[in-house]
């Protein structure tokens, strides 16, 4: 613009000249006067195109700017709107980390309890076979009383054993008893005490039985429990997952929204700065001319 400017006025003084020099010489008024013409309608045309120009950079000017505010604008909005999801989502993640916890304590529990009721089970069966053991010995040391293989009987806590003895007395206290009499009422005490110890050991067999299915069930339920506290554990595993996952895509959005904001705002600051120059220089050009 300061070109045309000076090469205008350096046209001007050379027509000046020109116009001069016309006076001295008419023959060449009509020259000066066809160029003065030519340089009026070239300063007319320079002037609209730089008027177009100067319209072009101010409307450039206006629409970038706007369009930088814009997207400075939707960024912030962006970054506003993914901190709020983030601190939501970690919120979550918080949440679900302890659910796990929560769920991992509850498994130890329900494992503790069904470690006891495996060894209480083991205790019942432990008690079951000493009885039966000792049942066993018990019979075995009638059979040896009754017959007359031993004179000493080892105490049992079976009550048919005490009426065995007692039963002995009587026989030793008694007037001698003949060989039949013996003999009857050794086999008909044998049989007694066989009967009373079957009986005893069908008891036996019958509470043993009732204990396991007890213990079954209890250990059965217990095990269940494990199973869903598990199958909840694995849930909340799952969604601790998704959630931190959510959060790590969050903290790149958010972080990607904050770098747009300032890339543009820097930008803006540019562009701003730019178009305030031109239009400055644009009105001294004006004032000049």
């Amino acid at each position: 613009m300061r070109l045309w400017a000076t090469l205008a006025c350096a046209l001007s003084v050379r027509l000046g000249e020109q116009a001069l020099e016309a006076l001295e010489s008419p023959g060449d008024i009509t020259r000066v006067i066809t160029s003065l013409e030519a340089l009026q309608t070239g300063v007319s045309d320079e002037t609209k195109a730089r008027l177009l120009v100067m319209n072009g950079q101010k409307s450039w000017c206006e629409d970038t700017v706007a369009e930088k505010k814009k997207a400075i604008e939707d960024a912030d909005e962006g970054a506003a709107q993914a901190t709020t999801e983030l601190q939501q989502a970690e919120s979550e993640v918080s949440s679900a980390t302890a659910k796990v916890e929560e769920v991992k304590k509850s498994i130890s529990t329900a494992s503790g309890e069904l470690s006891e009721l495996e060894k209480k089970f083991d205790s019942k069966k432990a008690e079951y076979k000493e009885a039966l053991k000792k049942l066993t010995e018990a019979r075995e040391e009638v059979e040896a009383s009754l017959l007359g293989k031993t004179s000493a009987v080892v105490p049992v806590v079976s009550e048919n054993l005490e009426k065995l003895r007692s039963l002995d007395s009587q026989l030793l206290r008694g007037p001698p008893p003949s060989f039949l009499q013996l003999g009857t009422k050794t086999a008909a005490a044998m049989t007694n005490a066989e009967e009373d110890m079957e009986k005893e050991k069908e008891q036996l067999d019958t509470d043993w039985l009732a204990t396991q299915k007890e213990a079954k069930s209890l250990m059965d339920s217990k095990k269940m429990e494990i199973m869903d506290l598990e199958a909840d554990l694995e849930s909340a595993q799952l969604t601790v997952g998704m959630k931190q996952t959510s959060v790590a895509s969050l903290t790149r959005t958010k972080a990607s929204m904050e770098r747009i904001g300032k890339r543009e705002g820097e930008i803006l600051v540019g562009i701003e700065a730019s178009c305030e120059s031109n239009a400055k220089f644009n009105r001294s050009e004006e004032h000049n001319v």
